[in-house]
């Protein structure tokens, strides 16, 4: 069986990296793949390449900029007729958006479309709230699958809710990790002292971690607020470390300017390693509006590190409260801040909760059992 997935980057995003993990496990099952990425910096390119998957570059640099889309248009046409795929299989926005207009030129191949995030195609990372005219231009795209798999219960739902497809289109399948890799923590610790020298950095602080873009749906004004609470309140020594850029990154350093805790704060654009950024965070937070899932939530449950997020979207099909990680209500900051003392105190209940956390990863968001699903799928649609 031949498969050709497109996805708008092969940055290392959280989409990003599941469809590398998903592609290492279709090598084991005999797929050949082929992967056409629109923009990016090309971060997974090199690892694929090795494992002799094909990678082409489509330079769908500007969504709504006709020149670009035609090019892409041409480009993918071009690939398929050479590589005459059973299965293509589309990941992210842009990348439905361009394999529309492709399935409207040549359709002989079974078309997936994987939804990472509940919310539609033109509010992207903005907000996933309901709009008729929204919901419309939703069904326009889909409308060409033939399955569409929702990596979450919640992004289910959303679709169910808000779109007018076909039901039975509609897949529920978990993303799967690796969770041994993140268990060994001495195979990694000439790059945890690397880390804290690099940013000077004691053992002894409390270190509150975050990763995410810096974007709207990920609500980092919350966690800004909440850590200057935690601060004012218990005035434990720690650091604030947030991993991640996005168009908001200078308005939210001079919100931290403003609240006075911008010297408590790391900011790092991008760290190439996650499992030494969980190995370093006493906690970490996940403070988003909504999440398709949250592939970071499975590294830190994987980790063992505590976890606290919102009770709200994915990320309350993920944690269960007191069980193996903390859930607050939107936006409620005070909240938040005392547990981040909770945390603190490494009481034998959070100990318990990390153990909790790593063997609901290994029973539920098995990497190969992903796979497998996905293959079925395949196989039923093809």
């Amino acid at each position: 069986m031949r498969v050709i997935h497109v996805i708008s980057s092969l940055d290392k995003g959280g989409a990003e990296s599941q469809l590398v993990y998903l592609i290492q496990e279709q090598i084991k099952q005999n797929l050949e793949i082929n992967v056409c990425y629109l923009r990016g910096n090309s971060y997974w390119v090199k690892l694929l390449e090795s494992k002799n998957v094909k990678c082409h570059f489509l330079d769908y640099s500007k969504t709504l900029n006709i020149f670009s889309l035609l090019k892409s248009i041409i480009k993918m046409l071009l690939i398929i007729s050479k590589f005459k795929p059973n299965i293509i299989h589309a990941h992210l926005n842009p990348s439905e958006i361009l394999m529309f207009f492709v399935s409207l030129f040549y359709k002989k191949y079974t078309y997936i479309i994987s939804k990472h995030l509940d919310s539609f195609i033109i509010s992207g990372s903005d907000n996933n709230k309901s709009n008729f005219f929204y919901s419309l231009f939703e069904d326009l795209i889909l409308i060409r699958s033939d399955k569409i798999i929702c990596i979450s219960k919640s992004v289910f739902n959303f679709f169910k809710i808000n779109t007018f497809i076909a039901h039975k289109k509609l897949k529920h399948i978990y993303y799967g990790i690796d969770y041994k890799n993140y268990q060994n923590q001495n195979n990694r610790k000439s790059k945890i002292t690397e880390f804290y020298k690099k940013y000077k950095i004691s053992k002894k602080l409390f270190i509150v971690g975050i990763i995410a873009r810096l974007v709207p749906q990920k609500n980092i004004p919350l966690m800004l607020k909440s850590y200057k609470t935690f601060k004012e309140k218990y005035h434990l020594n720690s650091k604030l470390i947030i991993v991640g850029d996005g168009h908001l990154n200078k308005k939210l350093k001079k919100v931290s300017k403003d609240m006075k805790i911008s010297d408590e704060i790391i900011w790092i654009k991008y760290y190439e390693d996650n499992k030494i950024l969980f190995d370093i965070f006493d906690v970490f937070c996940l403070t988003s509006n909504y999440e398709g899932l949250g592939l970071v939530l499975l590294e830190a449950l994987s980790s063992g590190t505590p976890i606290i997020t919102v009770n709200r979207s994915a990320m309350q099909e993920i944690i269960k409260n007191n069980k193996n990680g903390f859930l607050i209500e939107p936006n409620d900051y005070e909240r938040m801040a005392y547990l981040l003392f909770m945390v603190s105190l490494n009481s034998s209940k959070i100990k318990m909760m990390s153990k909790s956390g790593k063997k609901l990863v290994k029973k539920k968001f098995n990497l190969s059992t992903m796979a497998h699903k996905v293959f079925k799928i395949y196989k039923n649609n093809y």
